[in-house]
C-alpha cells in the first residue's frame, strides 16, 4: 500500500533498508500496524521541502491506496481527503466514521466526527439534514442537551411539516431536561399551537385541569388494548412523546403543571396501547402520585402493581431504571431513607450504564439520592459525591442538576466545611441563571438553603425574614402539595421563628407562628415528621424556663430521629439534651454527638446543631 501511494515500486525490503538507516520505524498498537517517520523532525523537514500542492497530492494518493486495499479506515480517510482538499469526500468518510464511533457507544468522538462531516459537505448537500438529526441524535446520548437542541433546530431547516414538527419537540425536550426552562417552554408552545393546544396558563389553572383529567383517568382505569408501535398512528406517537418530554422536564421544576402534563400523557398512551409508552407514562404518574407522600400510598402501590409486570414484558433498560427509580421515589417521600438508598442505586447504576439520552432522568435520581442522604445524614458521602455530579454537569452544559445540586441539599455541604458565607454566594450565582418565570422548585430550595445557612451563621433574623418574605410565593406556587416540601418548609419556618426569639426578639407573634407549623406538621401523622415537631416544642419549652418539659420533647426526637435512620438530626437532638442535662451525663452526650459530626468530617459541631435545632 506504501508503495502504491508513493508511485514507486518499493516492496518491504526498501521499508527495512529505511528502517535501518532510522529514517522509519514500525510501530505496533491494538488498531494495526504502521510506519512511521523515526523522528518528527526528519518528517517536519521533509514537508518543509514540499509545496503545498505536492503534500495535497500525497494525502490523495494515500487516501486511494487505503480505499483501494479495502482496509475500514474511515476516520483516516476522512483525514486523508480533507487534506487533499476532497471535501465531499473527507465528509462522506467522517459521517462513516461517526457511525461506528456511535454504535460503540463513543458518542463524544461521534458528535466530534458528525460536526467534521456537516462542516466539509458542500452547503447545499442533500444528506446535511440527516447529519445534523444524528448529530442530534449522539450529542442527546451524551447528554448535551443545549448543543444537541441547537442541533436537532439546524436539522429542522429545509425538511417537510410533520419532520420539522417532530425536530422542533426533540430541540424543546433537549432544552427543557437541561434545564433551560424558558427556551425550552417556547419551543414546546409553538409544537402544541401546531397540534391545537397549549400549556395551562398558571399553576391554578393547570391545578383545575390536573383535578378533571385526574377524574378521567380514575373513570378511565389503566386496563388498554397492547398494540405495536407500527399500528398506532405517527401523529399519535408524536403527541404522546410531546407530553412524555414536557411532563418529565416539569416534574423537577413545576410540580403541578408537570403532573397535569403527564395525566395528559398516561391517558394518551393508554389509548394507544403501544407497551413502552404505557410503561413510561405510568413510571412517571407513579412518580407524581409518590410526591403525595402517606395521603397516596395506596394509589401508588396500585400504579406500581401495575407497572411491574408491563416492565418486566417490555424488558426495555430504560423502563427497568424508572421502576427502580419510582421504588426509590415511594420510599424517600415516605420517610423510608434507608429503604430508598438502594433503589437509587440501581437506578443511577441503570440510567448510567445500560442507557443513553437520559440526562434529565439520571439528574433527577441524583438529586433526590443527595437528598436521601442528606435525611440519612451521610454528610461525608455527599462531599465526597458532590464534586464530580457538579463537573459532569457543568462540562454537559445541564442546567437542571447543576441547579438543583447547587441550590438544593448539597448547598448544606459548605455547613460541613463551615464556609457559610461561601455556600449562600454559590446559591445566589446558581439562581442567576434559573428561570425567573415564576416561583419554581429551585426557588424554593435556594430560600431553604439559604435560610439554613443563615441559621448556621448565627444569623436567625435573617433567616425568619427571607422565609416570610417568600411564603406566599411558595402557596401560591402549588408546591406545597408535596407532602415532603409541605413538612420540610413548615419545619423550616418554625425553626427561623423560634431563632430569632433567640435573638432578643420575644414576641408572642413568633411564638404563635412556630406552634401552627407545628400543629400542621403533627397533623401529617408521619413517623419520620414528628420528631421534627418535638424538636422545636423543646426549643420554645426550653425558652420558658421548663427544662424538664425540653428534655422530655428532645428524648422522643432522638429516639423518633434514630427510628426513621435521620442521624444528623438525631445526633443534634441529642447536643441539645446533653447541654439541657448538663453534669456528667449531659457531657457525655455532647462528646459523643461531636465524635459523630467529626466522623462525618463536620467541623463545627455547635454551629450545625444550630442550624439544625435554632433557639437554645
Amino acid at each position: 500500500m506504501l508503495g502504491r501511494a508513493a508511485g514507486t515500486d518499493a516492496d518491504r525490503d526498501t521499508v527495512t533498508v529505511l528502517c535501518e538507516q532510522r529514517l522509519l520505524r514500525p510501530v505496533r498498537s491494538m488498531e494495526g500496524d504502521r510506519i512511521v517517520t523515526f523522528h518528527e523532525r526528519i518528517r517536519d523537514s521533509i514537508l518543509q521541502h514540499l509545496s503545498p500542492e505536492v503534500i495535497a497530492d500525497g494525502h490523495l494518493r494515500l487516501a486511494h491506496a487505503i480505499e483501494a486495499a479495502g482496509d475500514d479506515e474511515s476516520e483516516a480517510l476522512a483525514e486523508h481527503f480533507r487534506l487533499a482538499g476532497a471535501k465531499w469526500r473527507a465528509s462522506h468518510y467522517a459521517a462513516k466514521a461517526a457511525l461506528r464511533a456511535q454504535e460503540a457507544l463513543a458518542f463524544e468522538r461521534a458528535a466530534a466526527l458528525f460536526r467534521t462531516a456537516i462542516e466539509l459537505a458542500p452547503p447545499n448537500a442533500p444528506e446535511l439534514p440527516s447529519l445534523r438529526l444524528q448529530l442530534g441524535d449522539v450529542l442527546s446520548a451524551a447528554g448535551r442537551g443545549v448543543e444537541a437542541a441547537q442541533a436537532y433546530m439546524a436539522a429542522a431547516e429545509g425538511v417537510g411539516a410533520n419532520d420539522r414538527l417532530e425536530l422542533h419537540r426533540r430541540a424543546a425536550q433537549q432544552l427543557l431536561s437541561s434545564g433551560h426552562v424558558d427556551d425550552g417552554l417556547a419551543v414546546y408552545e409553538e409544537v402544541l399551537g401546531s397540534m391545537g393546544e397549549k400549556l395551562p396558563g398558571s399553576p391554578r389553572m393547570a391545578l383545575a385541569q390536573l383535578f378533571f383529567r385526574r377524574a378521567q383517568l380514575r373513570l378511565r382505569g389503566l386496563d388498554f388494548v397492547e398494540r405495536q408501535e407500527a399500528e398506532v398512528p405517527a401523529d399519535d406517537l408524536v403527541r404522546i412523546d410531546t407530553y412524555w418530554a414536557l411532563a418529565a422536564g416539569m416534574s423537577m421544576v413545576n410540580n403541578v403543571v408537570g403532573s397535569d402534563l403527564n395525566t395528559r400523557h398516561t391517558l394518551l398512551a393508554l389509548r394507544a396501547g403501544e407497551p413502552y409508552r404505557v410503561a413510561r407514562a405510568l413510571s412517571v404518574e407513579a412518580g407524581f402520585v409518590a410526591l403525595g407522600g402517606s395521603a397516596n400510598k395506596e394509589r401508588f402501590e396500585h400504579l406500581l402493581a401495575r407497572l411491574e409486570p408491563i416492565t418486566e414484558r417490555v424488558q426495555n433498560h430504560h423502563t427497568q431504571g424508572l421502576l427502580e427509580a419510582i421504588r426509590a421515589y415511594g420510599a424517600y417521600f415516605n420517610g423510608r431513607f434507608s429503604a430508598a438508598r438502594p433503589h437509587f442505586e440501581e437506578a443511577e447504576r441503570i440510567f448510567r450504564e445500560r442507557c443513553a439520552g437520559v440526562s434529565w432522568e439520571l439528574a433527577n435520581v441524583r438529586v433526590l439520592l443527595i437528598g436521601n442522604l442528606s435525611a440519612l445524614g451521610a454528610m461525608r458521602e455527599i462531599c465526597e459525591r458532590l464534586p464530580q455530579l457538579l463537573e459532569e454537569a457543568d462540562r454537559r452544559g445541564d442546567l437542571l442538576a447543576l441547579t438543583n445540586l447547587r441550590v438544593g441539599q448539597a448547598s448544606l455541604a459548605w455547613a460541613v466545611h463551615d464556609d457559610a458565607a461561601a455556600g449562600r454566594k454559590d446559591v445566589r450565582d446558581a439562581l442567576k441563571r434559573w428561570s425567573q418565570r415564576e416561583f419554581l422548585l429551585q426557588h424554593y430550595y435556594a430560600m431553604a438553603s439559604l435560610s439554613l445557612l443563615d441559621l448556621y451563621g448565627g444569623d436567625a433574623r435573617s433567616a425568619h425574614q427571607r422565609v416570610e418574605k417568600r411564603w406566599p410565593d411558595l402557596e401560591r406556587s402549588q408546591l406545597l402539595r408535596i407532602q415532603r416540601v409541605r413538612v420540610e418548609a413548615l419545619h423550616l419556618r418554625a425553626a427561623a421563628a423560634v431563632g430569632a426569639l433567640g435573638t432578643g426578639n420575644k414576641s408572642l407573634d413568633l411564638v404563635r407562628l412556630a406552634e401552627r407549623c407545628l400543629r400542621k406538621i403533627e397533623d401529617e401523622r408521619l413517623a419520620w415528621a414528628d420528631p421534627l415537631a418535638w424538636s422545636i416544642r423543646a426549643t420554645l419549652a426550653a425558652s420558658a424556663g421548663g427544662n424538664e418539659e425540653a428534655e422530655l420533647h428532645l428524648r422522643r426526637a432522638v429516639a423518633g430521629f434514630e427510628a426513621a435512620g435521620m442521624m444528623l438530626y438525631a445526633t443534634a437532638a441529642r447536643r441539645r439534651l446533653g447541654v439541657v442535662l448538663g453534669g456528667d451525663d449531659g457531657r457525655k452526650l455532647v462528646k459523643a454527638a461531636d465524635a459523630w459530626m467529626g466522623a462525618e468530617d463536620i467541623l463545627d459541631p455547635v454551629r450545625m446543631t444550630e442550624m439544625m435545632l435554632p433557639g437554645f
